[in-house]
């Protein structure tokens, strides 16, 4: 998996966006403008109350065109503010990872890699739990490396193999400070 991290706002992501909500919140910052990148999408489940929220929950949310950026949005439900452990994050992600994952392997899309061969699931992140989590920065990016491992070791156990993996994986911080500590 190559890991890179980037200073900069959600335009500088080259993939979907993991992030991170708490049951209960509203969208704010980063959900809000993945919400306007999508057309309302991820607040339209806010209202109709099948947003993710509760441990264990998640969305996917794909931009409908392919020049967008970010090109979409994973949504994690982060259970109540104060619940969350880095082990529930690494397995609430984990899982998200995989359905993302065995998504990509079906699409008739060659930019992710030829039919037939190993198709590549590509991901940008936050660095969840740092914020009203109370994770360090270095608890979140050890969190999400060992969600990218888990999920791609569980892809390999399938019998046969997936036919896709998670190769790169690029972290995104707003500010520099916070992005050279995660490095």
């Amino acid at each position: 998996v190559r890991v890179s991290i980037c200073h900069g706002d959600l335009a500088y992501a080259r993939y979907p966006v993991c992030v991170g909500h708490y049951q209960g919140d509203t969208q704010v910052s980063a959900e809000q403008r993945l919400d306007a990148n999508l057309g309302g999408a991820l607040s339209d489940r806010l209202r109709l109350d099948i947003y993710p929220g509760r441990l264990g929950t998640w969305e996917i949310f794909i931009a409908p065109k392919e020049s967008s950026k970010p090109a979409g949005a994973l949504v994690i439900g982060l259970g109540q503010v104060g619940e969350l452990s880095p082990g529930a994050l690494s397995a609430a992600m984990s899982r998200v990872l995989l359905d993302y994952a065995l998504q990509v392997a079906t699409w008739n899309d060659d930019r992710f890699g030829a039919r037939g061969t190993i198709r590549r699931a590509r991901i940008s992140s936050l660095l969840i739990g740092t914020g009203a989590g109370g994770f360090t920065v270095r608890d979140s990016v050890i969190t999400i490396l060992l969600a990218v491992k888990t999920a791609n070791e569980r892809l390999a156990e399938l019998t046969p193999p997936a036919r896709v993996c998670i190769d790169e994986l690029e972290l995104l911080e707003i500010f520099e400070d916070i992005a050279v500590q995660a490095a």
